[in-house]
C-alpha cells in the first residue's frame, strides 16, 4: 500500500495455522469417519493446546450459519465428505495459506492463485468449511489463544504489536487519522474463510476505509484473471512505489491523485483509489490544507514564495507516517513550490 509495513506476531500466527492444519488434516484423512471425530479423538492427535482450552474451542459456535453449529460439528461434517472432496478441501487450504507466493515475480504459467471452497460442490461442506474457520477469528481471536504460558494472543495484542513494530501513526491505506482502528480482512473472510486468521490477511486500518462505502468486503484482486494480483497492491507483499501526488481541475474543483509513469503502477494506483475512494476523500482534506498553508504563510517571513513552500514541504515530509494526510500535505506544498499554476495561483493572489 502507501507504506511498506512488516508482519508481526509470526510465531503466534504460525501456532494457529499449525492447529488448523493438524485438525483439518486429521478429519480429511481417508480412513477417518464422522463417527470417529470426538473431542477426545482430536485432543489425542494434538501436542500443543491444553485440553481444557481445546474442549472450550470445540464447543464454540460459529456466528455466520443458521442454525449455528459448533466447532466440533463442523469438523464432523467435513470428516463425512467423500475421499475426493476431502482431498480437494485440504488442497484449497494448503494453497491459500501460501498467499505470499501470489506476489512473487514469476511468469504467467507459474502464477499462484487463490482458490475458493466453492470448488467443492457440496453446499453443506462449504458452510462447515466457512463455519470452522470463522470461529478461529470470532469469537476465539477476541478471547485469545494460549500460545505459551506468558502470552494470550488476541486481537488487542496483535494491534498493539502492529503499531509498535511498524512505528506508524496513520491508516496504512488512506494515510488519514487512525482513531480506534478496525482489523481488516484484506481478502474477505466470507470469500476466503481459510484466511480469517492468516498473518498476511489481517491489517489494522481506520473505520472509514473499512466501511461498506469504501473497502468493506470488496475483493482487491481480479479473481477470474490468469494473474489475479498483477494490478493490485497488498499491505504486506506489495506496497506502492515510484508514485507522485498530482493535481488536476475537475469541474472547478481541484482533485489530488496518485500517479506514476510506469503503466503497471498507474493501473495499481487507479485500482487502489477505487478500492477506498481516496481521491474524493483527499479532495475534501485539501481544502483544509490550503487554508492551513495560507495561515502559516501569513505568520512567516519570506522573500520568495516558491522557496518557502519547498522549505515547508521538506518539513512536512519528515512527518509522513505520523501526520494525518502527511503524503497529501507534503505533496501539495512540493507541487505548489515547483510552480504548479493550479496550486500556486491562489497563493500568489494572497501574497503577491
Amino acid at each position: 500500500m502507501l507504506y511498506k509495513i512488516e508482519q508481526v506476531c509470526s510465531n503466534y500466527f504460525n501456532w494457529v495455522r499449525q492447529l488448523q492444519n493438524d485438525l483439518l488434516s486429521k478429519v480429511c484423512a481417508e480412513e477417518v469417519s464422522k463417527n470417529q471425530v470426538s473431542i477426545e479423538y482430536l485432543a489425542n492427535q494434538l501436542t500443543e493446546p491444553n485440553e481444557k482450552w481445546f474442549r472450550s474451542l470445540c464447543n464454540r459456535k460459529d456466528k455466520i450459519n443458521n442454525p449455528k453449529k459448533t466447532f466440533l460439528q463442523h469438523l464432523q461434517i467435513i470428516a463425512d465428505a467423500t475421499i475426493d472432496e476431502k482431498k480437494l478441501i485440504f488442497e484449497i487450504f494448503i494453497n491459500n495459506q501460501a498467499i505470499e507466493k501470489s506476489f512473487d515475480d514469476l511468469t504467467a504459467d507459474a502464477v499462484h492463485l487463490l482458490r475458493k471452497i466453492d470448488e467443492v460442490k457440496n453446499e453443506t461442506i462449504q458452510k462447515s468449511y466457512r463455519g470452522f474457520f470463522s470461529i478461529f477469528y470470532d469469537p476465539v481471536f477476541y478471547n485469545g489463544y494460549p500460545v505459551n504460558q506468558e502470552i494470550v494472543f488476541n486481537r488487542k495484542y496483535f494491534v498493539d504489536a502492529f503499531f509498535e513494530d511498524n512505528e506508524i501513526g496513520v491508516c496504512v491505506l488512506c494515510d488519514g487519522s487512525l482513531g480506534d482502528p478496525d482489523v481488516d480482512h484484506f481478502y474477505s473472510k466470507k470469500e476466503f474463510p481459510d484466511l480469517s486468521l492468516h498473518i498476511g490477511n489481517l491489517v489494522p486500518i481506520c473505520k472509514t476505509c473499512n466501511s461498506r462505502a469504501r473497502k468493506g468486503e470488496k475483493a482487491p484482486l481480479d479473481f477470474a484473471q490468469v494473474e489475479q494480483f498483477l494490478n493490485w497492491y497488498h499491505p504486506y507483499y506489495r506496497s506502492a512505489k515510484g508514485y507522485t501526488v498530482r493535481f488536476e481541475n475537475r469541474g472547478q474543483k481541484i482533485f489530488p491523485f496518485l500517479d506514476s509513469d510506469d503503466p503497471t503502477e498507474k493501473t495499481r494506483l487507479q485500482n487502489f483509489n477505487e478500492l477506498i475512494g481516496l481521491e474524493d476523500r483527499w479532495r475534501k482534506k485539501l481544502t483544509h490544507i490550503v487554508r492551513t498553508t495560507i495561515k502559516q504563510l501569513k505568520r512567516a517571513q519570506f522573500e520568495n514564495l516558491e522557496n518557502k513552500l519547498m522549505e515547508m514541504a521538506e518539513s512536512k515530509a519528515c512527518e509522513i507516517g505520523h501526520l494525518d494526510s502527511g503524503i497529501l500535505h507534503a505533496g501539495y506544498l512540493k507541487r505548489a513550490g515547483e510552480g504548479c499554476e493550479l496550486l500556486i495561483d491562489e497563493l500568489r493572489e494572497e501574497f503577491g
